[in-house]
Parts: C-alpha cells; sequence; structure tokens
C-alpha cells in the first residue's frame, strides 16, 4: 500500500518542478523584453543627441563615432562565442553610456554658444555694425542678441542694411 503513494507524489513534485521552471522562463523573458526596450530607446536617444551635435556643431564625425562605438559593441554582443565576452560587452556599453551621458550634460553647461547662426548686422543706427546673433524677425522689427554682453536689441527693421553670417 505505501508504494502507490510514491509514484503520484512524485508525479506533483515534477509537476511543480515544470511550473517553477516556466515561471522562470517567463520571468527572464519579460527581463530580457525590458532590457531590450531600455537599451532601443536609449540607443534612438543618443542617436537623435549625435544627430543633433552634428547638426549644431556642423562636424560629421560626432555621429560617425557615435554609430561606429554602437556598431561595435552590438558587434561584439551578437556574436560572441564566449559568455565571458558577452559580459565585457555589456560593461563597456554599460560604461559608453555613462561617459556619453556625463559628455552631453557637461557640453550643456560649459557651451554656451547659441544655437543659431553668427551675424555680423549692418545698421544705420548708432549700433553700426552689430556682431550677434537675430532671434527673431518679428513684422517691422529685428530682435538681436549681442555676441559680447549678451544684451537684446530691437531694432526697426528699415534699419537693418545688411546680414553677414560669421561662421
Amino acid at each position: 500500500m505505501g508504494t502507490g503513494a510514491g509514484p503520484a507524489v512524485s508525479d506533483q513534485q515534477d509537476d511543480q518542478q515544470d511550473d517553477q521552471t516556466q515561471a522562470s522562463f517567463r520571468r527572464l523573458d519579460i527581463e530580457l523584453g525590458a532590457a531590450a526596450v531600455v537599451g532601443l530607446l536609449f540607443a534612438v536617444a543618443m542617436g537623435v543627441i549625435a544627430f543633433a551635435m552634428t547638426v549644431t556643431y556642423r562636424n560629421p564625425w560626432t555621429l560617425v563615432g557615435a554609430v561606429g562605438v554602437g556598431a561595435l559593441v552590438v558587434t561584439v554582443k551578437l556574436f560572441a562565442r564566449t559568455s565571458r565576452l558577452r559580459r565585457l560587452a555589456t560593461v563597456a556599453t554599460e560604461q559608453i553610456a555613462l561617459i556619453a551621458v556625463i559628455g552631453v550634460l557637461c557640453l550643456a553647461v560649459i557651451d554656451d554658444v547659441p544655437w543659431m547662426d553668427h551675424e555680423e548686422i549692418t545698421t544705420t543706427s548708432d549700433h553700426g555694425i552689430i556682431d550677434g546673433y537675430v532671434l527673431e524677425t518679428a513684422p517691422g522689427f529685428v530682435h538681436i542678441l549681442t555676441a559680447h554682453d549678451r544684451q537684446v536689441i530691437i531694432l526697426p527693421a528699415d534699419q537693418v542694411t545688411g546680414r553677414t553670417i560669421v561662421g
């Protein structure tokens, strides 16, 4: 009689182990999916930042460098044959991301150049030639941010006789 209960208990244990294994796989799938989404969002954000910096500073090497480093890390992660190499790629990705975020934040703090063309504005007013940035050309008026003392000057549009981009 004692032997009849043994297989039923064993089957229940097997079923419990199967359930636990399936639950572990589901958790792993969710964690990997979340990691992939976060990684993709971060890659898109860094791509947008690299593109904006390329356009702003007119330097294509920022974007080329970002794409090159990203492609290298993705290639290593995809084709690494050992888990040690994959871990190295993951750590490298985290370190590169940290350096990139710190670099962008430092650049935002240090760089005070407006994101518009630097111009020499020729006027008929007492200002003569103004070195600065045109903020707005509202109907009848031109709003200028001076380059040296960062003051905003509003001039009637008919007093502006020429604008030359300095570069």
